[in-house]
């Protein structure tokens, strides 16, 4: 065979090579096998009575009706079931700290010096619901707080297996989920327990289909100080906090 003749073939079976491993499509497994990996990431989650982890979040959002821009975002947790919850946001979009004990809940923002405080329930659950219905706030990362995952979050669509895939360095069973809202992908930590180590979100509800992603990082280190309590110092200003609607 000449060298032209051995360079074509070549080119062939490699494009063939590749083209089947890029137009090769997700696997559809059964649902009840995508639920049971992501059910089962939700129960070790709620099981656990102290969480501390640390997120970053990539948001896509719309600037001034023009242009799509990349948000990113740092998300310090820490959590003691059942009454009690830190958050700490530093990032493009704020510097911002959430604190809740047993029946106090506290909005920081430590950029322009001030923040609320709310009378809640006393459990983090009731807190995030009281929080949301009331005055309208979304926890960061809430679909990671609750007690109850498993009763609030689990997809009910179609699953989807894409493999076992890496997450810096971790392997993982990479799952996704679709409806006519939104796409969900998963990566579960294949070894070891079932932690979620990223996730993407696309809404399908605009004609942008804007995406979040979330990488997490479940060792971070506990706060020296007891980081469920605020003093305020003098130069912290206190403001009124009012319902969502003026109700």
């Amino acid at each position: 065979m000449g060298l032209k003749k051995f360079i074509i073939a070549f080119m062939i079976i490699s494009s063939t090579i590749f083209a089947s491993d890029v137009i090769q499509k997700p696997k559809l497994i059964h649902s009840y096998r995508a639920h049971e990996l992501l059910s089962n990431a939700y129960k070790y989650i709620q099981s656990q009575d102290r969480l501390s982890f640390r997120a970053v979040t990539t948001n896509e959002d719309i600037y001034k009706n023009s242009i799509v821009v990349d948000v990113t975002n740092t998300i310090r947790v820490h959590l003691v079931r059942d009454n009690r919850l830190r958050i700490d946001v530093d990032g493009d979009s704020k510097h911002r700290s959430y604190i809740f004990n047993s029946g106090k809940f506290i909005m920081w923002d430590r950029e322009y010096s001030f923040y609320g405080e709310l009378e809640t329930p006393k459990t983090i659950d009731k807190m995030l619901d009281y929080i949301y219905d009331n005055y309208g706030i979304t926890s960061p990362l809430a679909n990671l707080l609750y007690s109850d995952l498993t009763k609030r979050v689990v997809p009910k669509a179609k699953g989807y297996y894409f493999g076992i895939h890496k997450v810096n360095g971790i392997s993982c069973y990479h799952i996704g989920f679709s409806n006519k809202q939104k796409e969900l992908q998963v990566w579960i930590q294949l070894n070891g327990e079932p932690l979620i180590l990223k996730f993407t979100v696309i809404d399908k509800s605009t004609p942008l289909r804007l995406h979040s992603s979330t990488v997490i990082d479940w060792r971070l280190k506990q706060y020296k100080r007891d980081p469920f309590v605020f003093e305020p110092s003098k130069f912290i200003h206190k403001i009124p906090v009012t319902p969502a609607g003026g109700r």
